[in-house]
C-alpha cells in the first residue's frame, strides 16, 4: 500500500511541475524514490537538444516551488531533503547531466500528513504520457567551486543509485519485496524461525497481516482527528477559482490549474474509511470539471509554445510549417471548448484571436512555400523543354521558341522569395539556367540579323530584276549593288547562311550584266543624242534605233551606192598607209557614226535602205567590219576616212 501511495503522489507532483513547466513539448519529466532521495528525471527525444543548464535551472526552480508539497516524510531521508536532478535521452540508460539539489528542512505540516513509511525503494510513477518543456535559450550557469562542497559530495556518490534508477528494472521488484517484509514488526521476526509447521506460518501470517493493516489505517490521513488534507485542498481551490475569476494573462489560468491538480490529490490521500472521504469525493467531482475546463488553455498554451519554437528562424520545410499549422489549430480547437458560461472564457477567446492571426501567418508562409516549390517544379519542366527545343532549332521562329522558354524558367525562378526554402534551390538553379538564356538571346539576335538581311536581299534582288524589264537600269544597278551587301551580311552559323551563300555569287553576277546593261544604256543614249544631229539633216541621210548592245542606222537610198563603194576602197585598220589617197573621199558620215560608236562604246551596224545588213563598226577594233551578200567579204576592220 505504501507503495501504491508512492506512485500517488509521485504522479500528482509530477502533474505539477509539468503544470507549472511553460514549455511542455520538449522534455518529459518522470518522478521517483532512490534510496531515500526524490528523484526528477527529465528525458527527450534524440532529436531535440534543449540548454542542459537551462533546463536543470528550470527544473530546480520548479522543485523549490514545490517543496512545500512534496511528502519528504514518506522518504528515509526526509531530514536531508536531496533531491536528484538529472537529465538523459529516451532510449538511453546514462544520464548525461545530474544535479543535487539540497532542500532546507522545514517543519512537518501536519501528523495527517501519515507516518514515515516502512522500508524504501524505487517507486517510478506510471503517469499518463504528459510532456514538459524547457526553454533552448540562454542558459544559467550552475557550475561548481573549485573546492569539493556537500553537493559535490553528494553528487558524487549518487550517480550509482541514479544510474540504478535509469537502468535497473529489477530494482523496483525487489525493493518493493524487501518493503513488503519491513512490514513485519521487528518484534515478531525472531519467532519467525520456530514457526516451522505449515499452520503456524498461515497464522502467524494473518495476524501479522491484520495487525499491519490495522495500524496503516489508523495512520492514513483524516481518520483520527481533524483532516488537515481536506483544509489544505479547500484552500487551494479557492485561491485557484479566485485568480480564474478575472484572469489577466494565460499563466494565471495554468497556475490555477496546477492549484486545481494539487487539490485533488491532496482530497485523493483521503482513505475511504475517513469520515471526510463523502465530501472529500463531492469535492474532488467539482475541482476535475473545474480543472478539466482550465486544462484547456494549459494544453492550448503547450501547442501555442511549441508552435512559436518550431517556427523560430524561418525559413523552414514545407513538413515543418505543416506541424506548425496543426499545432496552431490544436491551440485554437483546444480554446473552442471552453464554455461560454466560463470564467476564462474571455480569456479564452481572446487568445483565440491571437492564435488565429497567428495561424493565419503561417497559412501564408505555406502558401508562399508551396508557390516556391511550383515555380522551381515549373523552371525545371521549362529548362527541360528549353534545352530540347534548343537542340533541334533550324529556324528564327523555333530559336524565338527556344529563347522565350529560357526566359520563362528563369523568370520563375526570380519570382521565388527569399524567405523560402525554395529559394536556395532556386538560386542554384538561376547560376545555371541565366547563361542558357544568355546564348538562346544571342543566337536570336543573330538569327534575326540573319533573317532580315537574308529576306531583305531576295526582295531587292527581285526589285531589281523587274528594272531590268523596265530598262531601269541605274535602279537594278544601284538594287543589284544593295542586295549583295546584304545578302553578304548574314552571319555564319545561322539558319539562313546556307541559303544565303549561293545568293552572294548569283547577286554578284546579275550586278556585273546589269552594270554593263547600264553602260549600254548610257552610251545608246549619247548616241542618239549624236545620230540625231548626224542623221537629222535635210535632206535626211540615215535613221537609227537601238537594238540590244548595237545602234542599228538606216541609210536612206541615196546615201547606200556611196557608201558601200567608199567602205570598200577604205583600208584596213591593219596596214593605215595603204589607200591614203581614198582617206579625202571617206564619206563624212562613215567618219561621224564611227565617232559616234567610238564615244559610245558600241558596235554601229549599218544597214541599206532595203534593210540589209552591209557593215559594222567595231569600236573593240576602231574600224569598219565590210559586209556585202554580193560581192563584198569580210576583209577585216577599216580605218574611217579622216576629214579633208
Amino acid at each position: 500500500m505504501e507503495t501504491t501511495s508512492h506512485q500517488h503522489w509521485l504522479q500528482h507532483l509530477e502533474q505539477r511541475l509539468q503544470a507549472r513547466s511553460p514549455r511542455s513539448s520538449q522534455v518529459q519529466i518522470r518522478c521517483g524514490v532512490r534510496q531515500g532521495n526524490l528523484v526528477v528525471v527529465g528525458q527527450h527525444a534524440p532529436d531535440v537538444m534543449p540548454d542542459p543548464q537551462e533546463t536543470i535551472e528550470q527544473l530546480v526552480q520548479q522543485v523549490r516551488q514545490e517543496q512545500d508539497k512534496i511528502r519528504w516524510e514518506t522518504l528515509k531521508r526526509a531530514d536531508a531533503r536531496q533531491v536528484m536532478i538529472v537529465l538523459r535521452i529516451m532510449g538511453e540508460s546514462k544520464p548525461y547531466r545530474m544535479h543535487t539539489l539540497s532542500l532546507r528542512p522545514k517543519p512537518a505540516a501536519s501528523s495527517a500528513r501519515g507516518l514515515a513509511t516502512v522500508g524504501a525503494g524505487l517507486t517510478a510513477t506510471a503517469s499518463g504520457d504528459t510532456g514538459g518543456a524547457c526553454d533552448t535559450g540562454g542558459a544559467i550557469a550552475l557550475a561548481a567551486p573549485s573546492a569539493p562542497t556537500g553537493e559535490e559530495a553528494e553528487l558524487s556518490l549518487s550517480k550509482q543509485w541514479v544510474d540504478a534508477f535509469l537502468s535497473d528494472s529489477q530494482a523496483y521488484a525487489e525493493q518493493h519485496q524487501a518493503a513488503q517484509a519491513a512490514l513485519v514488526p521487528a518484534w515478531m521476526k525472531p519467532w519467525r524461525s520456530r514457526l516451522s509447521s505449515p499452520a503456524g506460518m498461515v497464522a502467524m501470517a494473518a495476524a501479522v497481516t491484520l495487525l499491519a493493516g490495522g495500524l496503516y489505517m489508523l495512520t492514513r490521513p483524516c481518520v483520527i482527528g481533524g483532516c488537515q488534507p481536506l483544509e489544505t485542498a479547500q484552500a487551494e481551490a479557492q485561491t485557484a477559482l479566485q485568480t480564474i475569476q478575472k484572469p489577466q494573462s494565460a499563466q494565471q489560468v495554468v497556475d490555477a490549474y496546477g492549484q486545481l491538480v494539487e487539490a485533488n490529490y491532496l482530497l485523493s490521500t483521503i482513505p475511504s474509511w475517513s469520515s471526510y472521504y463523502p465530501q472529500a469525493q463531492g469535492l474532488m467531482q467539482s475541482y476535475e470539471g473545474q480543472a478539466a475546463i482550465l486544462e484547456k488553455v494549459v494544453k492550448a498554451q503547450r501547442s501555442a509554445y511549441a508552435a512559436a519554437v518550431k517556427s523560430q528562424n524561418p525559413p523552414h520545410p514545407l513538413p515543418t510549417w505543416r506541424e506548425v499549422q496543426q499545432l496552431w489549430q490544436g491551440a485554437i480547437a483546444e480554446l473552442e471548448q471552453v464554455p461560454a458560461d466560463s470564467p476564462i472564457h474571455s480569456l479564452a477567446q481572446a487568445k483565440q484571436a491571437e492564435y488565429q492571426q497567428n495561424l493565419t501567418v503561417i497559412n501564408r508562409f505555406i502558401s508562399a512555400e508551396q508557390q516556391a516549390q511550383e515555380r522551381v517544379r515549373l523552371a525545371r519542366e521549362a529548362a527541360s523543354v528549353a534545352e530540347a527545343r534548343g537542340g533541334a532549332a533550324n529556324s528564327l521562329e523555333t530559336w524565338k521558341d527556344t529563347q522565350a522558354t529560357w526566359q520563362r524558367a528563369v523568370q520563375l525562378l526570380q519570382q521565388v522569395p527569399q524567405n523560402t526554402m525554395a529559394y536556395g534551390e532556386a538560386q542554384q538553379l538561376l547560376a545555371l539556367y541565366q547563361p542558357r538564356l544568355v546564348a538562346a538571346t544571342t543566337r536570336l539576335q543573330q538569327e534575326e540579323v540573319a533573317n532580315s538581311a537574308y529576306t531583305e536581299a531576295v526582295d531587292l534582288a527581285t526589285k531589281a530584276q523587274q528594272s531590268e524589264r523596265e530598262n531601269q537600269w541605274t535602279t537594278a544597278v544601284g538594287q543589284w549593288r544593295t542586295a549583295l551587301t546584304r545578302i553578304q551580311q548574314v552571319p555564319s552559323g545561322t539558319s539562313r547562311y546556307p541559303q544565303a551563300q549561293p545568293l552572294v555569287t548569283t547577286y554578284r553576277n546579275a550586278l556585273s550584266r546589269a552594270q554593263q546593261r547600264l553602260g549600254t544604256a548610257v552610251g545608246i543614249q549619247s548616241a542618239r543624242i549624236a545620230l540625231e544631229q548626224t542623221c537629222g539633216t535635210t535632206p535626211r541621210i540615215c535613221t537609227y534605233a537601238s537594238a540590244g548592245n548595237a545602234v542599228q542606222v538606216r541609210l536612206t537610198p541615196s546615201y547606200t551606192e556611196a557608201a558601200g563603194v567608199a567602205i570598200a576602197k577604205s583600208p584596213s585598220a591593219a596596214n593605215p598607209g595603204e589607200n591614203s589617197a581614198m582617206l579625202a573621199y571617206m564619206n563624212p558620215l562613215l567618219q561621224a557614226l564611227a565617232s559616234v560608236g567610238e564615244q559610245a562604246n558600241l558596235p554601229i551596224e549599218l544597214y541599206n535602205a532595203d534593210g540589209s545588213l552591209f557593215g559594222t563598226y567595231a569600236p573593240q577594233l576602231d574600224g569598219y567590219v565590210p559586209l556585202r551578200a554580193d560581192d563584198l567579204t569580210a576583209t577585216g576592220s577599216v580605218r574611217p576616212p579622216t576629214s579633208p
